[in-house]
């Protein structure tokens, strides 16, 4: 039984004669929530080392401009029941909202980006339109009348605007306090951001879903020079300059160490390990000879390089024409780097008539030469 009283203007007034409606309770624990909230600011120091979470909704103004009144407001809180419990669940504590995002305050780093993963696994499972991307970074905030301010807030939006939908990205400030055995993460590059000086590196955490597959495995598809070697399989073919991927083995393990002694000498660029939540020092000791990784769980790795293989099964292997001008490349990823690096897609140049007195050929190698 829910104790009785009644709800005046903030103030709660006991009373033995009438049991308070559920509306009027709302308003109760409302008021205990606001109390519970400004005992939690007032004891929060004014200089304190965070992990700043940002969430926003993708393709934010486009939805609005879709949605009426109950639309947006189903947007809104379809954010926030996607997002509140998770950032709770893990000692986390939304700030504020701004619009359709949120700012959000973690003791822990590993704690923000485990809330960051299980928000991406959620949405996955639950299949909705409305897409979060999220960004992360750890550093100093000072707590103004309940609100946070800092380098590291201004970081933390800036990644936030950088994250394509759907992923969350964190700095290498974050990166350096979280526990890498939990998280699974790789790199995707250095930025530079609005704001911040310098390149900052930035990485992201990989839903169990998702697996980005590098260029390298991408383009020895496309070559017919990809091998999967498998743990406990027998070792397939090996061609002249081959791209092999590891599944199915432990990072560090002797028996990934065995395979790599009865394989040829290679280039270690070529070599890519598939794993996933991969402590520090067997990552390290993995990639530091300039070894890859392939960060995804097994399914997805899996399907991915199914789809990929089947992609270029597809492919014509020959060159052909329609009778117009585009010819059609079965390395058309290639080819249409070098035509943009050489400016022959230019509609327009300089010295146009100059330009046009010179020919262009493409060699058996993939180069360009001039006459």
């Amino acid at each position: 039984m829910r104790p009785h009283a009644l709800y005046f203007r903030g103030s709660i007034k006991i009373s033995s004669d009438e049991p308070i409606s559920s509306a009027c309770w709302t308003h109760v624990e409302d008021h205990t929530n606001r109390v519970r909230w400004a005992e939690v600011m007032a004891a929060e120091p004014k200089t304190a080392t965070r992990t700043v979470m940002f969430t926003d909704i993708a393709d934010y103004t486009a939805s609005v401009a879709r949605a009426d009144r109950e639309g947006l407001h189903q947007i809104l809180a379809e954010h926030e029941n996607r997002v509140r419990p998770l950032v709770e669940q893990y000692q986390g504590r939304i700030v504020k909202n701004i619009g359709d995002s949120f700012l959000c305050l973690f003791e822990s780093a590993t704690d923000a980006l485990k809330a960051a993963l299980d928000i991406q696994n959620r949405e996955a499972g639950d299949g909705d339109e409305v897409q979060v991307r999220i960004g992360l970074t750890t550093g100093d905030i000072e707590m103004i009348d309940g609100d946070a301010f800092g380098d590291a807030v201004n970081l933390a939006a800036r990644i936030l605007a950088k994250a394509p939908v759907g992923e969350a990205w964190f700095g290498a400030a974050t990166k350096a306090c979280m526990n890498a055995a939990e998280i699974p993460w790789e790199s995707v590059g250095w930025f530079r951001l609005k704001g911040i000086p310098g390149e900052q590196e930035c990485f992201r955490v990989v839903p169990k879903h998702r697996v980005w597959l590098p260029s390298a495995v991408t383009n020895a598809t496309a070559e017919s020079t990809l091998v999967r070697i498998v743990a406990g399989a027998p070792i397939p073919a090996i061609p002249a300059t081959p791209t092999i991927v590891f599944e199915g083995f432990e990072p560090g393990s002797a028996e990934l160490a065995s395979v790599l002694d009865d394989l040829p000498v290679l280039d270690p660029s070529s070599l890519f390990l598939v794993a996933y939540q991969i402590p520090h020092e067997p990552r390290q000791s993995w990639t530091e000879c300039g070894r890859g990784l392939i960060v995804g769980q097994p399914q997805a790795t899996n399907c991915a390089l199914h789809a990929l293989l089947h992609n270029s099964s597809e492919r014509p292997s020959e060159s052909s024409t329609d009778g117009s001008d585009t010819i059609l490349l079965d390395k058309i990823e290639r080819i249409d780097l070098e035509l943009v690096i050489c400016g022959i897609a230019l509609p327009q140049v300089p010295l146009a008539e100059v330009v046009a007195g010179y020919t262009y050929d493409l060699l058996a190698d993939g180069t360009w030469v001039t006459s």
